[in-house]
Formats: C-alpha cells, sequence, structure tokens
C-alpha cells in the first residue's frame, strides 16, 4: 500500500514548477544530476517531448498506410520507388 501511494506522490509532483529530476541521472553523478535539472531538463520535459514524438511517429505511419492506399501498379513505377517516394513526402 505504501508502494502505491508513492507512486501516486511522484505523479502528482511530475508536472509541478519544480518537476521530479530525471530518474537514475544522480547514480553517475549527483552534480551531473543538478546541472540538468538547472537547464531546465527535468522529468516533465523529457516526457512531453517522448509523447510528441510518439505522437508524430503515429501520425506519420497512418499518413503512410493511407498513401499507400492510392498505389496502382500499372500506373505507378515499382512498388519500391513508391516507397521512396512516400518517405520523400513524410519527410
Amino acid at each position: 500500500m505504501a508502494l502505491i501511494k508513492q507512486v501516486i506522490h511522484l505523479k502528482s509532483d511530475a508536472y509541478t514548477k519544480e518537476s521530479l529530476p530525471i530518474p537514475f541521472a544522480q547514480i553517475p553523478s549527483y552534480e551531473l544530476a543538478e546541472s540538468l535539472s538547472a537547464c531546465g531538463i527535468d522529468y516533465a520535459n523529457i516526457a512531453t517531448i517522448w509523447k510528441q514524438a510518439g505522437l508524430a511517429a503515429l501520425i506519420n505511419m497512418i499518413t503512410a498506410m493511407l498513401y499507400r492506399l492510392t498505389y496502382d501498379a500499372e500506373k505507378d513505377e515499382s512498388l519500391d520507388l513508391f516507397k521512396v517516394k512516400t518517405r520523400k513526402i513524410l519527410m
């Protein structure tokens, strides 16, 4: 029960003004954890960046799938070239 309460407490502190430090950053050195925190690199920022990157990858995957539905073997060149064009569109 104490572990569950601790997890709830940490989740409530994750996105506060004084956010949580990066987990296990103090293992190599405490000074590293302090300097990262002073630069604004903390748990909340890293979690936000990972969420945004995951959402961008999901959108790219859905776009590629929808674009693949437009492939016509008779009109378009080879499938490999079509895949390259798809990657270029996404970039």
